[in-house]
């Protein structure tokens, strides 16, 4: 990757005043880079929520600096929502789009479907002469993940909320009780720690859950009191 486009997709991300009134506003504090984000949408807030619970992101910028892409001889400029470093050193750039009508409804002949087409298949050129990876995500590629990214969300709330609240030796009796009675429902691990805080014991579960020491089926169940936990395979 050449260091000028890493800078573009890097760097300190730019300021996000509110220009774009018909999308909505998400500020957050991130965990994983210890500062507040804006992110601009409900699919890119969506998109958001899996960067911030997948352990194997390291780092991720959520306003990268516009790229300048060739395309049949011009150049278009592209800004990606996210640009992200994973910890095996892969480096993907991440665009987050709307449906794209595959008709237009103007009158005229140009096809915006044609056209966002192209762009894309510039943008994969693009990102395979820099080496790194790209994604589009889109509303119909999303939707599937909907609930997962739920009880993520839900989730990284219970481990903010307990950040400053960590004990080694509350954890190791969670741990203790989690490893006789896996696989189990939470609700019944509560029950096993009856004299522990239950917020501090639901986000060590979360915390152990993103970070792949237990496995629960969170694509398929809510996060609560009857989601089975159980020991992640080794």
């Amino acid at each position: 990757m050449d260091l000028e486009v890493e800078a573009l997709l890097f760097n300190t991300a730019t300021s996000h005043d509110r220009k774009h009134f018909r999308s909505t506003l998400f500020v957050e504090r991130s965990l994983k880079l210890d500062r507040e984000v804006r992110i601009y949408g409900l699919l890119a807030h969506q998109v958001w929520v899996e960067l911030e619970a997948d352990s194997r992101v390291i780092a991720y910028n959520e306003a990268p600096v516009a790229i300048p892409i060739p395309l049949n001889g011009k150049i278009f400029k592209q800004t990606f929502k996210f640009a992200v470093r994973r910890e095996d050193g892969t480096v993907e750039a991440i665009s987050v789009h709307d449906e794209v009508r595959s008709h237009a409804d103007d009158g005229h002949s140009r096809n915006p479907f044609q056209e966002h087409l192209s762009r894309e298949e510039a943008i994969l050129a693009w990102a395979k002469t820099q080496g790194i990876q790209y994604k589009c995500e889109m509303t119909k590629s999303v939707a599937p993940r909907s609930l997962k990214i739920a009880n993520l969300r839900r989730m990284l709330k219970f481990v903010a909320t307990t950040k400053n609240s960590r004990f080694p030796d509350v954890e190791q009796a969670i741990q203790n009780t989690i490893l006789k009675l896996a696989p189990a429902p939470i609700r019944h691990v509560l029950d096993g720690l009856s004299g522990i805080d239950e917020t501090i014991v639901i986000a060590f579960i979360a915390r152990n859950l993103l970070s792949g020491c237990y496995f629960a089926p969170i694509d398929k169940r809510d996060f609560d009191g009857a989601l089975i936990i159980d020991l992640a395979a080794s």
